[in-house]
């Protein structure tokens, strides 16, 4: 399960009290940039009291808007999500922003993070992310948005 995470749920963990009523296991919390523009101690300890509980933490539409590189080593993220922006572009030709998606799955994969590009559309784009080594990907020529009650038959 992914849950979105604001800036307004961190503040006074909120977003802490209510994962442990979820039970966290498994459970992904995708943080969008803005959510670290302040950089204080007390959202990097949000942070790490939901890691404790067993959430991964993943940086949503790296790349643009809020995201910055000192987010990745200040704060415990295992993973980042390539912004769609970077991935609309991409094909098997190369052409496109594929330095730019190859650079940023290197620098996560030195850092010990997983990568998530989202807006995977066409075949081509997932056969480009393949071979570039991407860890997963996230679009709807993957799978359209589901209800709970279809995700069994898509894992079948």
């Amino acid at each position: 399960m992914a849950r979105g995470v604001r800036r307004r749920q961190i503040h006074g963990f909120s977003l802490c009290r209510s994962t442990l009523c979820y039970g966290a296991t498994g459970l992904n919390g995708g943080c969008y940039g803005s959510v670290l523009l302040e950089d204080t101690p007390a959202i990097t300890e949000a942070l790490q009291a939901l890691r404790r509980i067993g959430v991964r933490l993943l940086l949503d539409d790296f790349g643009t808007g809020y995201s910055s590189l000192a987010y990745l080593r200040r704060h415990p993220i295992d993973a980042i999500k390539i912004d769609r922006a970077f991935v609309a572009d991409l094909g098997e030709d190369g052409e496109g922003d594929a330095a730019i998606v190859q650079a940023i799955i290197g620098m996560a994969k030195a850092l010990g993070m997983r990568v998530v590009p989202e807006g995977v559309e066409t075949a081509g784009q997932l056969r480009r992310l393949t071979a570039l080594e991407c860890d997963f990907a996230q679009g709807f020529h993957l799978s359209r948005p589901l209800p709970a009650s279809g995700i069994g038959a898509l894992l079948g």
